[in-house]
């Protein structure tokens, strides 16, 4: 687009980050809680928890565990594919095939056993971070904050010893709040509404992909 290097551009680029983070965290919360301790979007988590699993000789939490990492790799692969493929405009395409996803994992959820309702939630999750963008040197719309993390506390370090300016230090650590303000929102929607809260972040996710409608050439694909 245009005006995608502009200050109005990023800093819509910069929301539209924060508020796909925080979807994650909302989602991540959501299967965390419905699974009893696996995620979908932690995928170092799951690779520990099936790492213990196979020491115990493996079992059905091993299974779940390989089952959650194989289709956040599908969701990565075929996002992807789509984000190579698709012009002019795919970022909106895979918001929305996320935001049904969502929707579906709700009613797979409900009819279903627990595992198969959650595993779409894991292929969005990889879905979304085909999408991610940047602003300098932080990934926006990120499922998982490990590296985000440290990127902030390097980021700290330049500031303080000065060989940095200006507030663009705070965009990392902004990134794991989103994250972590998603989560605590999907907690209390479970709460309140069970496996149905997972409307919510369908509901933003979509919202966002009428939203990215104006900036989607912005995005790029990146390796994370």
């Amino acid at each position: 687009m245009p005006d995608r290097d502009t200050p109005a551009s990023q800093r819509k680029r910069i929301i539209y980050g924060f508020l796909l983070t925080g979807v994650a965290g909302w989602v991540d919360a959501i299967g965390f809680l419905r699974l009893g301790g696996l995620y979908t979007s932690f995928m170092s988590g799951n690779t520990t928890q099936l790492g213990i699993a196979l020491s115990h000789g493996g079992n059905g939490l091993a299974v779940a565990a390989f089952a959650l990492v194989m289709l956040f790799v599908a969701g990565s692969f075929v996002g992807t594919i789509l984000m190579l493929k698709v012009k002019p405009r795919p970022v909106p395409m895979l918001l929305l095939l996320e935001g049904v996803i969502l929707s579906v994992a709700a009613a797979l959820s409900v009819k279903t056993g627990v595992l198969v309702g959650m595993l779409p939630l894991a292929f969005a999750m990889g879905l979304q971070n085909s999408t991610l963008g940047s602003a300098g040197d932080a990934h926006l719309g990120v499922t998982f904050v490990s590296g985000t993390l440290y990127r902030f506390g390097r980021d700290i370090a330049r500031r303080v010893v000065g060989e940095t300016g200006g507030w663009e230090w705070t965009r990392n650590g902004l990134i794991w709040l989103s994250l972590m303000v998603g989560a605590l929102c999907g907690a209390l929607s479970y709460a309140a509404f069970e496996v149905y809260g997972l409307g919510f972040p369908a509901v933003i996710v979509l919202m966002l992909a009428l939203w990215a409608t104006r900036f989607a050439s912005a995005t790029t694909v990146r390796d994370h």
